[in-house]
């Protein structure tokens, strides 16, 4: 999963499930939905990728 950003694409490593905006589990994360992420910016991998460590993602269906 990755996020445009104005300075280019931030990957996301998340091990989890994601959560609603009321907080219900719901799943996989799958291409096509919007939400949040919460987690700390860890810079660049390996291999140079921006990405987050993710502690959480929300889903918003309202998108």
């Amino acid at each position: 999963m990755n996020w445009f950003t104005d300075s280019g694409i931030i990957g996301i490593k998340y091990n989890g499930k994601a959560v609603d905006m009321q907080g219900n589990i719901i799943g996989n994360v799958m291409t096509g939905d919007y939400g949040y992420v919460a987690g700390r910016y860890e810079g660049e991998d390996d291999w140079g990728h921006k990405y987050i460590d993710a502690q959480i993602i929300i889903l918003d269906s309202a998108e």
